[in-house]
């Protein structure tokens, strides 16, 4: 039976979604799962993302395989990254078992990126091209992609390192037997995907963008990072080190006044 804290949750979910997600990280996962899975995984993966990492995962644990397979559909590759990375890695391993290859391997290099670093927050659907190509061929490549976002086009050499970006205006105002080299920007700032968030949000190069290339320390590319993620994250992050810092002061109050009443009764 559902508690009272649990089905008041739940009349929050649709008016105020922070609320809902705030009180349902309080409750038992398998609890949770029985009515969570009455939403659809739409639905769902919109109040997984509002919640804490921990609590998310352990819902994410909890879920029906089949039903768990459909809301991760609807959740980033950094988002499921996130929630992964608390896990052990048993039910990690369960739990990317249920996405296709490419997601898979993709989220798995993100999940070994620290939660405070750059990396691990990467939009990582970006359109990407083989150096090699001609216009033409890069013209062909970019009409039978499906990704959400294509209007800067990365340009990769054959082991898969950064060396600049085309726009789709590009691609259409030069003769189709033009090599992609010829014309990519090769002056591409980039972030570290191992700089930690908060040194990446006061570097120079959000003074004309608001995303940048992020890549390893092969210089290959992950993805693209937004400004506002960072910031997201990094309030985040400090909200849950004024949680840790007040359940500690709230802890250290109780053994202090724990220790007067012992030597009260002592003395």
């Amino acid at each position: 039976m559902a508690s009272p804290n649990l089905k008041l949750a739940m009349r929050f979910l649709v008016e105020e979604p922070h609320v809902a997600a705030q009180q349902l990280s309080n409750e038992p996962a398998q609890d949770i799962c029985k009515l969570l899975q009455t939403l659809s995984p739409l639905k769902c993966a919109d109040l997984l993302k509002l919640m804490q990492a921990l609590p998310s995962s352990r819902i994410l644990c909890a879920l029906d395989a089949r039903y768990c397979a459909d809301l991760l559909t609807h959740l980033k590759v950094a988002d499921i990254a996130a929630m992964l990375r608390v896990l052990d890695p048993y039910p990690r391993k369960q739990i990317l078992a249920l996405l296709p290859l490419s997601r898979r391997t993709v989220c798995q290099r993100l999940v070994g990126f620290a939660d405070n670093a750059v990396g691990a927050w990467v939009e990582t659907d970006v359109l990407t091209l083989d150096a090699a190509l001609t216009l033409g061929e890069a013209i062909k490549q970019v009409k039978h992609g499906h990704h959400k976002s294509s209007q800067q086009i990365f340009i990769l050499n054959s082991e898969k390192r950064l060396l600049g970006s085309v726009s789709i205006y590009d691609l259409l105002r030069h003769p189709p037997t033009t090599p992609l080299s010829q014309f990519m920007n090769v002056n591409l700032p980039t972030l570290s995907g191992f700089a930690d968030i908060e040194t990446a949000l006061r570097s120079p190069v959000w003074k004309a963008r608001d995303s940048v290339c992020v890549v390893n320390n092969a210089t290959e590319l992950i993805g693209m990072v937004h400004h506002h993620r960072l910031r997201s994250v990094m309030a985040r992050i400090k909200q849950q080190k004024i949680r840790a810092t007040s359940v500690l002061d709230d802890m250290v109050l109780a053994y202090t006044d724990a220790y007067v009443e012992l030597s009260d009764l002592i003395n």
